[in-house]
């Protein structure tokens, strides 16, 4: 079987869930599973904030390329 994680990362105020990213790896290679931020919330840096924070988790576990797709309507929300 190969060497697989899954990772999941969560931004929390008061209980309630601003964000999360999760990230699926097998062997030194990871795929974006989902970004999300609440939609009252976006533009504050929660995604990018989420996102910098999964690439350093998988670079300690040895990840050495993340793929991440985008619809085309989500081209806009990556600024």
């Amino acid at each position: 079987q190969a060497y697989r994680y899954r990772l999941f990362l969560v931004v929390e105020e008061k209980d309630r869930i601003l964000g999360y990213c999760g990230l699926l790896t097998v062997l030194d290679e990871g795929d974006v599973t989902n970004v999300a931020v609440r939609r009252d919330r976006q533009r504050e840096g929660i995604g990018n904030f989420l996102m910098e924070s999964m690439i350093r988790l998988a670079e300690e576990r040895g990840i050495t390329m993340i793929h991440l797709e985008v619809r085309a309507d989500g081209i806009d929300k990556l600024d």
